[in-house]
């Protein structure tokens, strides 16, 4: 096994970058499409077998946070800093960030890029993640599936805020409804499980297109667009501006545009690469979804989040990836 380096100047252990993420195709990558409703099930803790609590480190008073290695939380909190910054980092940033002595750190860093958890650059005298971290991260979410990822957070959001809400992926110009869960005030619509929509005049599909390359919603806008009511926008430079929107808030709109009196809200799924491989959204009554859109928005960015970060997604990882991707900035909209 190769030593650890040197961080005051040693040659590096390890050669070459970090690898790096998989480039997003033109076309949203393809996901498993189920909607059957086992997958509820499966999202759900199985009967019968053996129930091991584990309670958070952080909880106050309980024998966990008393016990706890705190060599093992001050790595784990190493280890994080790193994954999620988004550039090499230095000791001394390492150390500023967790909150810990460079003296300290240095020796869990030393013991970590030993093992390969993280590599250190000798040319900037930085850290990155290293290929044994990802390699554990990739293993985890081999199998993952989105509609069984998403399911309790979506049930969680729709009895919070009272409306429906679903889960959509792109697929050749169109969404496909997987998933639909109802609140105590859902209203009756169209949306069907399985069915397809158009993605330029729904919110889920809106949201889809703001992340993906230019050339893919060219293919898209150059047809024939429908409209399905008298607030659907066909103009092609009102969707284009309304896709820099939804890239700059991270939510997209589709008031009535697909039915009348229905307002819907949607936020992007992303996955371990960055790329957007989905989306949910919330719907309900125009006036209702007006009246509390602050605290709807707030609700569905925070189950966004948590499906994104369940499927392996590091905020740090879009921006590297849409730009080489060739994701349209809001500049290019104009």
């Amino acid at each position: 096994m190769a030593a650890a380096p040197d961080l005051h100047g040693a040659a590096s252990t390890r050669g070459g970058a970090a690898a790096q993420p998989a480039l997003l195709d033109k076309r949203a990558p393809r996901v498993k499409i189920r909607t059957d409703a086992s997958a509820a099930d499966r999202a759900m803790s199985a009967p019968g077998r053996p129930k091991r609590e584990y309670r958070s480190a952080q909880h106050e008073g309980s024998p966990v946070s008393e016990k706890i290695n705190t060599g093992v939380d001050k790595t784990l909190n190493i280890l994080e800093f790193v994954a999620q910054h988004a550039r090499p980092a230095s000791l001394a940033e390492i150390a500023k960030g967790v909150g810990m002595p460079k003296t300290t750190a240095h020796r869990i860093l030393e013991i970590l890029a030993a093992r390969d958890y993280v590599e250190w650059h000798p040319d900037q005298e930085k850290f990155t993640l290293g290929l044994k971290a990802l390699e554990i991260g990739v293993s985890g979410l081999i199998g993952l599936d989105i509609v069984d990822v998403a399911i309790p957070y979506l049930q969680e959001l729709s009895a919070s805020v009272g409306e429906t809400s679903f889960l959509g992926v792109y697929n050749n110009g169109d969404i496909v409804y997987l998933y639909k869960a109802e609140g105590t005030g859902s209203i009756q619509t169209t949306a069907r499980l399985g069915s397809r929509r158009p993605a330029y005049c729904t919110a889920l599909g809106k949201v889809i297109l703001a992340n993906l390359p230019l050339e893919e919603v060219d293919r898209v806008l150059e047809k024939k667009l429908i409209r399905f009511t008298g607030r659907t926008v066909v103009d092609r430079v009102k969707l284009y501006e309304e896709f820099a929107r939804a890239r700059s808030t991270g939510v997209a709109i589709d008031d009535e545009g697909i039915e009348v009196g229905l307002y819907c809200l949607a936020v992007p799924i992303y996955n371990f690469t960055g790329a957007v491989v989905g989306a949910i959204s919330i719907s309900g009554p125009t006036g209702r979804m007006r009246e509390h859109w602050d605290r709807m928005v707030e609700a569905l960015q925070g189950a966004g989040e948590m499906i994104s970060r369940r499927l392996g997604y590091v905020r740090a990882m879009r921006g590297r990836t849409a730009v080489a991707a060739g994701v349209p900035g809001p500049a290019r909209d104009a």
